[in-house]
């Protein structure tokens, strides 16, 4: 990869399934062969959203359950700037004047990998200049498996995104916490339930809490504006009840040093960030990274 500084790059994950009788990763790896056999355009609802995949490929032509890797290419609204798509090339073009109808307008493109034995796809939703919505990616792939022709030959496909389960790790491990609000609203009114395991120290503290006729307990951590919070224990412990007995908002600076907020009471969907350095060569990145992110996915 060209350039002296690193970048960072976004990906998200979806789950494919193949509702069919003797489904296998042979029936996967045929329907990404079938799919590669016609990369037709998908027009979506957003008017003038042209996506379509540019090519797919295996990663090792002699084993096809190793995956396969995804060119997709996106043009959207009125520019000067177009995409021969006969010709595979940018172009500028005076828009005043005739419009080819395979030329494509405002070009994007974007990489994803298939691995058939994780069944799951993974894109990228921003790198460099090209970004996208995930609720984009998710319409183009909805509507390219939904298809008289795949379903006749595989039943029922289905592609649904993969959502955020954020866990008091995921918090307590968080090194560039900037925020962290921990609410227990939830606090149980008997600690005879069975189903509630509790450890003393976790036991003590909620029933302080409910003999109280506390309806909520909360605590607000902020940092100062040139350092991330260092949680104590007693920090981690309250935050990992909060995520049981109610929910935790938090901030932190992300690998391009800009703030992200999220919170447990939201479903967002699975995203993941990256930092790329000059000497990667991007093709051996996407492949490492999608692998490593299909399969801890598919370990939770």
């Amino acid at each position: 990869m060209a350039g002296s500084r690193s970048c960072s790059v976004l990906y998200t994950a979806f789950d494919v399934q193949i509702f069919s009788d003797e489904v296998s990763t042979k029936t996967y790896v045929d329907l990404f062969l079938d799919l590669s056999g016609n990369l037709r355009e998908v027009p979506l609802q957003a008017r003038s959203n042209y996506v379509k995949f540019d090519s797919i490929k295996p990663l090792n032509e002699d084993k096809l359950e190793h995956g396969f890797r995804c060119e997709i290419f996106k043009s959207t609204g009125l520019t000067s700037n177009f995409r021969d798509t006969v010709e595979s090339q940018n172009v500028k073009l005076d828009t005043n004047r005739f419009i080819p109808t395979n030329y494509k307008a405002n070009p994007k493109d974007f990489s994803a990998v298939f691995y058939p034995s994780e069944r799951k796809i993974i894109c990228e939703l921003s790198f460099k200049k090209n970004k996208t919505a995930h609720a984009i990616v998710e319409e183009f792939l909805k509507k390219l498996v939904n298809t008289p022709t795949l379903n006749n030959k595989f039943k029922r496909i289905e592609i649904t995104p993969i959502y955020e389960k954020i866990t008091a790790d995921d918090i307590n491990h968080n090194k560039t916490l900037t925020y962290v609000e921990a609410v227990i609203n939830n606090i149980p009114d008997s600690f005879d339930d069975l189903n509630i395991i509790l450890s003393d120290k976790d036991r003590i503290f909620l029933k302080s809490l409910a003999d109280s006729n506390l309806e909520s307990y909360s605590q607000v951590l902020k940092s100062t504006k040139t350092k991330f919070l260092e949680l104590t224990e007693l920090n981690k412990d309250f935050i990992r009840l909060a995520i049981e007995y109610g929910f935790v908002k938090f901030h932190y600076k992300n690998i391009d040093n800009l703030t992200e907020k999220k919170s447990t009471l939201n479903i967002s969907p699975f995203t993941k960030r990256l930092k790329i350095f000059p000497e990667e060569v991007y093709g051996d990145f996407l492949i490492r990274e999608t692998r490593n992110i299909a399969e801890q996915l598919s370990s939770k």
